[in-house]
């Protein structure tokens, strides 16, 4: 039902059902909007190939189905093959909140951290190094790429395993699913850097609907992958 309406339209049944389950009824919400379940239901079920999967907490049926999909797309930072002199080896990629939960998804318009586990192998206390990730959509056609370097930021003396965040005061991209790549280089440019690690996989992610334009309204953000905010005045020509 929902697919067949406009903004307005969608903006009142979720406000009904949100309404009637206050009310003390019970609502069975049926959905692949991860955005919508979580902001409307306390317990999901997670049915696969006309089977329970699992019943339970709202965000962790979420984590379970979006880790489910991750391992069938066959994402593994750990094991994938990779360039690089191997002395880092980037192992992991996650979401978290600003008090640093982690997330199965982004939401458009929201803050969120970029995460990215490693592992340092052989670095020197002094060595340089910059991390980056690239956003794609699902044909792998490169949408962005954000190096540390690009705001003057390399990382030296790194522990032995750690994590490297990097916050997003707030998502730019329509709902959907994408896919990203992440790189460590160091000691100099993209040009003249050395190369530490480089995994040749793409790992997916999700974004998922948010009130990006802060107007009440999650359906808006739905053209192209970059959405696009500013200011808009008028004037008269003499």
């Amino acid at each position: 039902v929902l697919a067949v309406g406009d903004a307005e339209f969608q903006k009142k049944c979720l406000g009904k059902m949100g309404d009637v389950a206050q009310e003390g009824r019970t609502v069975l919400f049926v959905s692949h909007n991860m955005g919508a379940i979580q902001n409307l239901c306390s317990k999901s079920m997670l049915l696969s190939k006309g089977s329970i999967e699992s019943i339970g907490n709202t965000s962790e049926v979420i984590s379970s189905y979006l880790y489910e999909n991750r391992q069938s797309a066959g994402e593994d930072l750990e094991t994938c093959k990779r360039s690089g002199n191997g002395k880092l080896r980037i192992t992991g990629f996650h979401f978290e909140s600003e008090d640093g939960r982690e997330l199965p998804y982004a939401v458009s318009g929201e803050p969120v951290y970029f995460v990215l586990n490693f592992t340092n192998f052989a670095l020197n206390p002094e060595d340089r190094v910059s991390f980056s990730f690239g956003i794609h959509d699902e044909k792998e056609v490169g949408i962005s790429h954000y190096y540390s370097h690009f705001s003057n930021t390399y990382f030296s003396n790194l522990p032995t395993v750690g994590k490297v965040r990097c916050f997003i005061q707030e998502v730019n991209l329509s709902p959907g699913r994408y896919l990203l790549s992440c790189r460590a280089i160091g000691n100099g440019n993209l040009r003249t850097g050395e190369e530490f690690d480089w995994p040749q996989i793409f790992v997916p992610f999700n974004i998922e609907q948010g009130d990006y334009y802060k107007v009440g309204s999650t359906m808006l953000s739905s053209w192209g992958p970059v959405l696009i905010k500013g200011s808009w005045t008028i004037t008269g020509i003499e």
